[in-house]
């Protein structure tokens, strides 16, 4: 039998850490990580080493708790748009934007724009979908530019906007501003 030192995992002990954490959203994430970890950590110790097994739960939260958190919490999120959101805009955009706090994978990001006429609370869905143009990555996939195939009328409009960031996390949101001509 091979014996391990405390210091290390293997990879197949890693891979059950991550299959622990990775499915999980952030709250509960935090909680799964831990408990996949400790489990990792106890089943690469467990005939290896004779350590009570109160030190390598202390073990594993210290890890969570230094290296977890900043993974595990953070998800993509706009930083920046233009129009910002609920902004009024005097002439009408030719593209959208919006800045990510982290890479994005453009190809697999998906955008719609609606039409809400003057309700600017209404669902977007129950507008009028507008065509949109090309879809741009660009600062290293943190920022995406819309342009608009079609000049916007005078009201409110929702972007709605679905982008899958590169730690694999998908995350949703709605932009709204309005153009006042």
């Amino acid at each position: 039998m091979v014996r391990r030192s405390p210091d290390f995992l293997s990879l197949a002990d890693t891979s059950k850490f991550r299959a622990a954490c990775w499915p999980r959203r952030c709250c509960t994430g935090i909680l799964a990580c831990a408990t996949g970890l400790s489990a990792a950590l106890m089943h690469a110790y467990s005939s290896a080493t004779a350590m009570p097994s109160g030190h390598i739960f202390a073990t594993a939260l210290c890890l969570v708790l230094l290296l977890g958190p900043a993974e595990l919490v953070a998800h993509a999120s706009v930083t920046a748009s233009d129009p910002a959101d609920g902004a009024t805009v005097r002439a009408a955009p030719r593209q959208l934007e919006l800045s990510f706090s982290e890479p994005i994978e453009p190809r697999f990001s998906l955008f719609s724009l609606y039409a809400l006429g003057a309700d600017r609370a209404a669902e977007p869905e129950s507008g009028t979908e507008i065509p949109l143009g090309a879809v741009r990555a660009a600062d290293g996939n943190q920022r995406v530019q819309v342009s608009l195939a079609e000049p916007l009328a005078s009201g409110w409009y929702a972007l709605l906007w679905e982008i899958l960031a590169v730690d694999g996390h998908t995350m949703r949101g709605v932009l709204r501003f309005q153009v006042s001509e």
